[in-house]
């Protein structure tokens, strides 16, 4: 919900932008978790989908995933 666009458009111009972009991790962190949401957010390119509230351990988790290296 940003004020110009939100996350799925802004998705998909990022995946749009460059073929160095196809890979660059989005990741969705919404309050939105129906599963209607979640199948659009990986339609539109995004890489992992994060329900909120969220915590420390999961920031961490998704960085980790992103970045192969043990945060923890």
């Amino acid at each position: 919900q940003m004020r110009v666009m939100d996350g799925f458009e802004a998705t998909k111009i990022i995946r749009n932008s460059s073929t160095s972009n196809k890979s660059l991790p989005i990741v969705a962190i919404t309050a939105n978790v129906s599963e209607e949401d979640k199948e659009h957010s990986f339609q539109v390119g995004m890489s992992l989908f994060l329900s909120k509230p969220i915590n420390k351990r999961t920031i961490e988790n998704a960085l980790s995933q992103f970045l192969n290296i043990n945060i923890h």
